[in-house]
């Protein structure tokens, strides 16, 4: 059986590359819904990042 991972894989890396651009778009013209978070980093790095940035918005919302 097919998993959805493995569609994405078996879709290539153009797919994934138009994927990543689609979103880096939105990023562009929407930036204050999206944001680009290295996930390169230590996971505890990246959650800390995703934590302050939910924190920092879901503040501003209420004010």
């Amino acid at each position: 059986k097919v998993t959805s991972f493995d569609r994405i894989e078996i879709e290539g890396l153009n797919f994934q590359k138009e994927v990543r651009n689609g979103y880096l778009d939105l990023m562009r013209y929407y930036p204050e819904i999206f944001v680009k978070i290295d996930g390169e980093r230590e996971v505890q790095s990246v959650a800390e990042e995703v934590y302050s940035i939910t924190k920092r918005r879901l503040l501003n919302a209420r004010n």
